[in-house]
């Protein structure tokens, strides 16, 4: 009988243990839908044609919903502190969609997928390898895109865009908004590599 007692009482003093200890802080982030600071170079590119954004695919290590911190070459570590709010290819997409919209003055614009009896006249797709911060809070991003003809399928550019942002300091936010400018840089290249009709 007591040891029953004793093992009641050391279950209930591990159980006070655990419940006093407060949960480690999570926060879950989003990119934003706000114009970047400072002024966009409107490049005009689309000259009043429709565009279509999307796919957008990011490589497997990223499609997580922590946030991917570089530690080296091969090492990642995903911070239970640092979350997506959402899926991070959708949020990619919606602030590639913004940020083209900013640089080309677009008044039709479409994200993936869209209507097969409506296709936009131009397709922007992008494949993103890199996507990630660094524990200094500094960010990476590495893509490929496309950019095809929305009738005939042709592809009328391609490449490969790479792209550094220093942070302020590895919080949480300044690694988000380091990721943001990234991609920011990334639409302005998209728009400009949007060949003339």
């Amino acid at each position: 009988m007591k040891s029953i007692i004793l093992s009641l009482l050391a279950a209930v003093a591990l159980l006070a243990g655990c419940i006093s200890k407060p949960a480690p802080s999570q926060q879950f982030f989003t990119l934003p839908t706000s114009p970047p600071s400072g002024s966009m170079e409107d490049l005009g590119s689309l000259e009043g044609r429709s565009l279509g954004f999307g796919p957008v695919t990011v490589a497997s290590h990223l499609d997580r919903a922590f946030v991917a911190i570089r530690l080296d070459d091969t090492v990642y570590e995903f911070a239970d502190s640092l979350r997506w709010a959402s899926p991070v290819e959708l949020l990619i997409q919606e602030r590639l969609v913004e940020g083209l919209v900013w640089a080309t003055s677009a008044q039709d614009v479409q994200a993936f997928p869209w209507a097969s009896t409506r296709p936009p006249a131009v397709q922007v797709s992008a494949r993103l390898v890199r996507f990630e911060v660094t524990p200094g809070g500094s960010a990476d991003l590495s893509a490929y895109w496309l950019i095809r003809d929305g009738t005939t399928r042709e592809v009328l550019a391609s490449g490969h865009f790479v792209n550094h942002q220093a942070g302020d300091g590895g919080s949480g936010r300044s690694a988000i908004q380091a990721l943001d400018r990234a991609l920011i840089a990334f639409a302005q290249e998209l728009a400009a590599r949007i060949p003339p009709p």
